[in-house]
């Protein structure tokens, strides 16, 4: 660009920024000249007047302090708390459980002998039947503990090693031959079985020794507390609160259970193999076959 282009633009710029500022200056010079039919009328453009300017309120922003309340004045009464007399607690140990008393009433004899833990002694048996001389007896005491049956399976009192045992070792252990002879040898009716199961209890058997049925407990000893039996020094293991599990005869639930008498006095079946279930011997005596012994 040459020099007189840019003196052209220069002119044209001080052209432009001129003219305004010589239109100001002429209405300025009309508006104030003491000419009436020259001076221009007063044009109100709102939108060009700025608002008169006010002073912004002022606001105190202290918060007010709170009124002073004077709280009344009360008078407690003191309260004199009692003394509470110190109790001294008498010292007691733990109470030692008994076990209930037994319900017995029979009569009862002293028949044959058996190890009972101060060696033989004599056996107390109680009197359950007396007819014609002839007297049942079942020993007061349990004097052992035995398995009913050993073997696993179907069993009845027929087939079972208790009566087995029964009328072999314990026959022979616990009478003299004077005293087996005046033993009666009994018929044993087995026909009850366990009728509430409706479970076969076998042949009816003829015995020396056997043991009680159900059917036979309820009639002799009607009261739980009378079936409970105390076992003796030998098998005192078995005692709970004093008192032993006894069998009877009849079959369980099962053929392969038996039926016995718990130490509360109550009727349970068990396995026939339980080695932890007393024995109490049942026999039948004649007194008038007793020779050298009576029953004392």
């Amino acid at each position: 660009m040459d020099r007189n282009q840019k003196a052209g633009i220069i002119a044209l710029i001080l052209v432009v920024i001129l003219i305004p500022i010589a239109i100001g200056l002429l209405v300025y010079e009309i508006r104030t000249a003491e000419l009436p039919s020259l001076r221009l009328p007063d044009i109100s453009l709102p939108h060009w007047s700025r608002p008169q300017e006010t002073a912004a309120p002022t606001f105190d922003l202290t918060p007010p302090s709170p009124p002073q309340i004077t709280p009344p004045q009360v008078s407690i009464p003191s309260i004199s708390t009692p003394e509470i007399p110190q109790v001294s607690k008498p010292k007691t140990s733990a109470p030692v459980p008994t076990p209930p008393p037994l319900q017995i009433s029979y009569e009862s004899v002293l028949f044959g002998s058996y190890e009972q833990g101060n060696g033989k002694t004599p056996i107390e048996w109680f009197v359950l039947e007396e007819q014609d001389d002839r007297v049942l007896l079942i020993s007061r005491y349990a004097l052992d503990t035995q398995q009913y049956h050993g073997a696993a399976g179907s069993v009845t009192w027929e087939t079972c090693d208790l009566r087995t045992w029964l009328n072999t070792t314990f026959l022979n252990a616990a009478f003299s031959p004077e005293e087996r002879a005046a033993i009666l040898e009994t018929e044993v009716d087995n026909s009850q079985g366990n009728p509430i199961f409706q479970i076969d209890g076998g042949n009816d058997t003829q015995d020396l020794v056997f043991l009680l049925s159900r059917e036979e407990v309820e009639q002799y000893f009607p009261a739980e507390g009378e079936r409970l039996c105390q076992p003796t020094a030998p098998i005192k293991r078995l005692a709970l609160m004093g008192y032993c599990s006894w069998w009877l005869r009849s079959p369980g639930y099962r053929q392969d259970l038996a039926e016995y008498v718990n130490g509360n006095g109550a009727f349970l079946s068990g396995s026939a193999n339980r080695i932890l279930t007393a024995v109490r011997p049942v026999i039948r005596v004649d007194l008038n076959l007793l020779t050298d012994t009576r029953l004392s």
